[in-house]
């Protein structure tokens, strides 16, 4: 069936919604493996007062964004590279979409 406008703008923010899901994964396990810890816990927590972190304080890229960079418990700086992270998977993947998109490789 065609590609309407609708159904590529869908298609897109659910592709832009998985990319940064993936990218934070990403973020999380680095840090996880880095530092020796388990890669599946329960809970994410600030690493330095180990607050458990709501689910909004979650959301890639906004919640660093919402936040000014810091942990709304303790006020300890996010380093920029896990924003920076999440977006580039978001854009990665939002580009694989569009390219296969234009080819028509994919739906």
């Amino acid at each position: 069936f065609p590609v309407t406008t609708y159904y590529f703008s869908v298609l897109l923010i659910c592709t832009l919604v998985f990319g940064s899901i993936i990218g934070a994964y990403f973020t999380t396990a680095e840090y996880r493996i880095r530092f020796d810890k388990p890669l599946i816990t329960k809970d994410c927590y600030c690493p330095e007062c180990g607050h458990v972190l709501s689910g909004l304080h979650q959301i890639p890229v906004i919640s660093w964004i919402a936040l000014s960079g810091k942990c709304h418990y303790c006020g300890t700086k996010i380093p920029l590279r896990y924003p920076l992270i999440e977006f580039g998977f978001t854009c990665f993947f939002s580009r694989i979409r569009s390219f296969s998109a234009v080819c028509g490789s994919l739906p």
